[in-house]
């Protein structure tokens, strides 16, 4: 538990959440553009995702459960990601993706936990 805090606190995750939440698919692209090359395999699929997790407007209890599912999936492509192509010149925007996603997830357990605590 204490690396898991430790890592929570570094520079690298500081910030990491915009606005208290993961990049736009605008940002997403921008941060993930490189000089050739195709958006397909797990870099398509989270394009898809990132729009659909958007379009479905800010956090509410109407959209939670579908909003949480695309975290998820996106987290897969991730994860995907990192371990079939190690040498991706993607993999920078993947990771930092990756660590917002993950933020997003423990901010949404510890709403969870508090409401659970009322």
């Amino acid at each position: 538990m204490a690396e898991y805090q430790n890592f929570r606190q570094s520079r690298y995750v500081e910030n990491a959440l915009i606005n208290g939440d993961i990049w736009t698919p605008e940002a997403w692209r921008q941060a993930s553009a490189v000089a050739i090359g195709r958006r397909k395999e797990q870099v398509a699929q989270i394009d898809q995702l990132l729009q659909q997790y958007w379009a479905k407007g800010p956090w509410s209890p109407y959209n939670s459960v579908d909003k949480q599912s695309f975290l998820e999936e996106i987290l897969l492509q991730i994860q995907d990601h990192i371990l079939h192509k190690p040498q991706s010149d993607r993999r920078v925007a993947i990771l930092k993706l990756g660590v917002q996603v993950q933020l997003k997830l423990d901010q949404i357990a510890r709403r969870a936990e508090e409401d659970d605590d009322d």
